[in-house]
This record gives C-alpha cells, structure tokens and sequence, in this order.
C-alpha cells in the first residue's frame, strides 16, 4: 500500500497538471488541484524508512522511499503545498489565467515532493531541475515588468546554480560508483574529493536556500508572485537547497572544518543581513522575504555545525529539521494572511485576520508557548556542541538575532495596517485557518520533536531567552513609535529590493564611464563593452519575448518542462 502510495505521490500533481492544460471546460482539473498533495502527506505520515520504490525503467533507475531527515521535510511540503492549492482555487477564481497558473503550480509541486522522495542522485537532480523550472512560470504569472525582471534574475541563478550542482553530483556519483545518495555523501567526505566539488554543492544548491550573496532573487521574486505561490516559495521549495546539503555533504561521515565554519559564517551573515534589509522595506512580501533569508541562515548555522565534527551530526539534523518545519508553517501562513487581508471585503475581517498573523508572527519571533521556542531550543543545542569560540559567540548572536526577527514582524504589522483597504472577498479562511492550526500544534507532537527537546523548550533558560527578545523589540518600536519624528531620516532609510544585485545595475553607468576614461584610444573595445553590459530593460525584455508568446496558451508550460525532462534524459 505504501509503495503505491508512493507512486501516486510522484504522479498526481502531474497528471492533474496535464488535466489541466488539455480540459476545455475546467470541470474536474480545478477540483483535483488540493487533492495532488494529499498522497505525499499519508507517506509521510504512514511510510517507515524500510519501504522503498524501485523504479528501475526510469532513466538508470531510480528509487523513492524516505528516511528520517526526508519525511519530517515531507510532511510539511505536502501539508502546505495542499493548503496552499486550496487557497489558490479562492485567490484565482476570476484570474482569466488560472489554469495557466495551476498548471506551473502542480509542474512545481510534483517537482517539490519528487525530489524529497528520491533515494538515488538521478531522480533527485530530475525533480529538482522540473521544480526550478517549473517555478519560473508561478514567478512570471502576472506579467508585469517587475514580474518579468524578477522571473528573468530567477531564471539567470538557476542556471548557473545548475551548472554548478550537474558537474559536482556526476564527479562524486563516478568517486562512489553508486548512484544513491547515500553513497554520494560518503565520498564527499573521501579526502581525495576535489574542494571544488563540495562548493558547488554547497554554492549551487545555495541558490535555492537564499545562502548570501546568493539570495537577490527571493526578495525579487516573492512581491511579484501570486500569494499562494509565494507562501510555497517561502515554506518549501527554499528547503530543497537544505535538504540537498543535509543528503550530500558528509555531516555525520567525515570532517570538514573549513566548510563547515564557512557555512556558519555565512548563516551569521545572513541571519542579520536579512533583519537589516527587511527593517528598509515598505512592502510585506518584500520584508517577509527577507524575513526568509535571515531565517535560512539560522539553519545554515546547523548545517554548518554538522559539518564541523562528525560527532555533531545527530544534533545538527535535529536543529536544522525541527527548524525548517517550524519555518515552513509559519512562514505559509504568513504569506497567506497577507492574500487573507487584501481579501477581506470589510474592515473588521481585516483587523481580525491581523490578530491571528500574530500567532505565526510569535512563533517566528521564539516566543514560549510557541513552536519557535522549540525550534530555537533545538537550535541552541546544536550550537552548544559546536566549536567552543563559535558556541560562545552563538551564545550571544542568536538571542540578537531573534530580537532581530521581532523586530521584523513588529515592522510586517505596522506595513499591513498601513496598506488596510476593502477587498473583494473570497472563500479563503479554512485552509488558512488550518495552517495556523498547525502551526500552533504540530511540531510539539512526535515525532518531529522528542519529548525531552520539548521539555527543554520549557526550562527557565529557554523560556527567558524566548521572552526578552520580543520585549526589547516591543520596547524599541515603542520608542520610534513615539520619537521617530525626532529622527526622520531613521524611518525613511530604504533599501530596494534585490540589494546587491540593485547596487550591481546602479554602478554600471560609473564603470561604463571609468572605463570610457581609460579606453579613449580604444573606442572599438568600449563600444563592444557596452554592447555585452546591456541595461536592466534589455536584459530582461530579451528573455521575456520567448516566455510572453508561449504563455498565450495553457499547455505551453507543460510542453516546456516536457522539453527540459528530454534534455535531462539526452544527457544521461
């Protein structure tokens, strides 16, 4: 039944996909959208790590089944991508290009679960590239410059991150002779192992986890994005680059310092880059999307502990598990309130629809009674077992940085009630009233959380640690409150979104015209450097001409990703 179950998992986004894309009428394809997840969230509930599915016709073969590490990861992509698709049927309902959407949004899902699914290195890099591609297609749905752009910045870093993982999985899969991964992450740790190969594991699957300088598309990608998308960019698909690290690199096998303090040097980076950037945004999804970067870089942290000795692996797992499920939920439905708010058609669902934000907002900010604190707790422990200097500096930074990510929610609050207006309604409430749910209960249930990490979570320590945090950054935005108008330039401080990428674009006049200055002899040398440094407009109009005509029609992703799986089967 589990092997079946498996094989429906696998299939059903995609043959709903396809549904979709051929039915004229849209009687059944619609009404199907919230039931594709379903198959994937019993496997993660029921299957244990002896079942597998072997699938030996598919390219070399492949095999689907779930350890520990994938099944926590599971249930909480399958739960929100449902929830998510529920949503959608109420947010699309009078978008003329719905199915167009549903259509990318299922080619993603299927993606998503596929390769959390995989036990072998071809179909986890099969479904990984389905999901990016797929992707481009929820980014891009509106059709606006923004959206374009941001869809075109998206596309660029997939490639390039593709370009890095594909040399790096064939190197260590001929090092392992053996396509598991299993396997794959033991001869990562082999000290034969060329260091390029584990920085493009590392780099190139970073892409996708918004690891620094990396990141510039999340905070592009996530305003532009239909809502129900976004909660899902967010929640699950940045996790693939975290479940990608945890299945490839050697945390647990062999030691890799210098890596491993790289990692967590960067999550430190990230985790306050992240804070700094979202306190400048004036938009909700913008700021939560940095809110998303900061919050990966707490769980790079982990990884990057694991990294460091073997001995740490159990509770480096642990930290960066607990922590991505807790992410995942509360990071959806906050995605989702925003869509709730602009929704609602009177005022009073708006103020209510602002409370309940409150509670994801709290459990991202580490309050006890919350399943953040869990999550720090976890996060904590790890970091105790970590490198002396490091666990003493940790010991500092984290409780500054989850005073950071409240200072960022209280920020989110006073964006949505700025931006209150009457909506038009919508029958959106239940799947967002059921992600908070979940958001409050499942991750103190086994066994996503044992028991004594829960009893950790309510010891004096943790819960001080959890509590003054969010009263400082009560006691701070109080004070910019009341003083700000004292300090104007403090609240007027922005910084456009894509940040390094944005500072990139800006600083291409001046070296055009530094390099103008020095190559006044040389004008045929400046003129074809002007014309391979094009601007941002041509940059992403090129790209966008082939997208816009082949969106003119439903089935058009469907052929696209079709295209990429041959060429992913040409290439094997």
């Amino acid at each position: 039944m589990i092997a079946t179950l498996i094989a429906l998992a696998l299939l059903l986004p995609f043959l709903t996909a396809l549904l979709i894309a051929l039915e004229r009428q849209e009687r059944f394809g619609p009404w199907l959208l919230p039931w594709a997840a379903l198959p994937a969230l019993l496997v993660g509930v029921m299957a244990g790590p002896e079942v597998r599915l072997d699938v030996p016709w598919l390219l070399l073969g492949t095999s689907f089944g779930l350890e520990a590490v994938q099944r926590t990861i599971l249930l909480f992509t399958a739960l929100l991508w449902g929830l998510a698709a529920v949503f959608a049927q109420g947010y699309h309902a009078e978008d003329p290009h719905r199915r167009r959407f549903f259509v990318f949004f299922l080619l993603t899902m299927g993606g998503n679960l596929g390769l959390i699914l995989a036990q072998d290195v071809i179909g986890f890099y099969l479904f990984f590239a389905v999901m990016n591609f797929a992707a481009f297609g929820l980014i891009v749905h509106t059709a606006s410059a923004e959206a374009r752009y941001a869809a075109g910045v998206y596309l660029v870093l997939v490639i390039i991150g593709e370009a890095l993982i594909l040399p790096a999985l064939w190197t260590l899969a001929a090092a392992a002779d053996s396509f598991e991964l299993a396997a794959l992450a033991e001869a990562a740790g082999a000290a034969d192992t060329p260091g390029w190969v584990i920085g493009a594991v590392i780099f190139g699957f970073g892409i996708k986890a918004g690891l620094i300088p990396l990141h510039v598309w999340l905070p592009l990608a996530h305003p532009v994005a239909p809502t129900p998308a976004s909660a899902v960019l967010s929640g699950t698909m940045i996790k693939a680059g975290l479940l990608a690290w945890l299945s490839l690199l050697p945390i647990g096998v062999q030691p890799l310092e210098g890596w491993g303090l790289l990692l967590m040097g960067l999550g430190i980076v990230a985790a306050f880059y992240g804070v700094v950037a979202g306190l400048a945004q004036d938009k909700a999804k913008t700021l939560l999307a940095y809110s998303s970067i900061s919050q990966m870089g707490l769980i790079t942290i982990a990884v990057g502990v694991g990294l460091t000795n073997p001995f740490m692996a159990t509770a480096a797992f642990t930290a960066a598990t607990v922590y991505a499920f807790h992410h995942g939920l509360a990071k959806g439905a906050l995605f989702l309130g925003v869509g709730i708010v602009e929704h609602c058609a009177h005022r009073r669902q708006q103020i209510v629809a602002l409370v309940l934000l409150a509670l994801p907002a709290a459990a991202l900010a580490g309050l006890p009674l919350t399943s953040g604190i869990v999550a720090k707790t976890a996060l904590k422990e790890a970091v105790a077992v970590g490198p002396p200097d490091w666990a003493a500096a940790l010991d500092v930074l984290l409780p500054l940085a989850a005073l950071g990510t409240a200072l960022l929610m209280l920020r989110f609050f006073a964006i949505m009630a700025k931006t209150l207006r009457a909506g038009d309604g919508g029958d959106l409430w239940a799947p967002w009233l059921t992600l908070l749910f979940s958001v409050a209960i499942l991750l103190w249930l086994p066994p996503i959380s044992s028991p004594q990490l829960v009893l950790k979570a309510f010891e004096s320590d943790a819960l001080w640690v959890g509590t003054w945090p969010v009263l400082l950054a009560l006691a701070i935005a109080a004070a910019v409150w009341f003083q700000g108008h004292r300090l104007p330039w403090l609240t007027a401080i922005r910084i456009p979104a894509g940040d390094l990428l944005a500072l990139v674009l800006r600083l291409q006049p001046v070296a055009l015209a530094a390099w103008h200055e020095a190559t006044q002899e040389r004008p045929g040398l400046e003129t074809h450097l002007e014309k391979r440094l094009p601007s941002r407009r041509d940059l992403s109009s090129r790209l966008v001409r082939a997208e816009t005509w082949l969106s003119r029609w439903p089935i058009a992703g469907l052929a696209f990703l079709l295209v990429v799986a041959a060429l992913v089967v040409l290439a094997v």
